[in-house]
């Protein structure tokens, strides 16, 4: 048996948001980042053509439109991660998660939850987190600083045995 006990953070959701970036969303993420930062380029160079040769209030709005157009695909993880925090439910606590003979287990102030192995779509591993996915917006975290029961060392290959598929490292 393993078990897991954290407090979701900041740093979780980003990891989620990028495992899911290179796993599920790839074409959506890219093609969003890519017009966030053409919008920011075009914006920042008219704001600038503005401001020296015509208006600087207008000027100054479009120059600003342009950073904010720019910080948008610059920090697009670290943006999806907080609105996946702010989204989580408030006075959860702690989460516990309990890598059952067949299911995964997770209980936390608000609810419990279990899912057979069967329902993990894709595993991977990123930045000391285990990542289950149940469909391609939704997964399982195990954050490795969360394992307070198992061996850590054997937690891979128990995982891939019960879920039938390898895990990928996602780099």
């Amino acid at each position: 048996m393993f078990r897991f006990r954290f407090d979701y953070t900041l740093e979780d959701m980003n990891a989620l948001s990028r495992v899911a970036a290179k796993t599920y969303r790839r074409k959506k993420v890219l093609i969003t980042r890519m017009v966030m930062a053409l919008l920011g380029l075009a914006y920042l160079a008219m704001g600038a053509l503005l401001l020296f040769h015509q208006s600087w209030v207008t000027g100054g709005i479009i120059f600003a439109a342009g950073v904010f157009f720019a910080a948008v695909a610059i920090f697009y993880h670290q943006g999806a991660a907080w609105r996946s925090k702010r989204m989580m439910v408030a006075g959860e606590g702690a989460f516990t998660v309990e890598l059952e003979e067949k299911s995964v287990r997770g209980r936390s102030e608000k609810g419990e939850s279990a899912y057979p192995y069967s329902a993990v779509t894709g595993a991977y591993y990123y930045k000391e987190r285990y990542f289950l996915f149940v469909d391609k917006r939704h997964a399982m975290l195990l954050p490795e600083r969360g394992l307070v029961e198992g061996d850590a060392m054997a937690l891979k290959s128990f995982l891939e045995e019960r879920l039938k598929k390898e895990i990928k490292e996602i780099h």
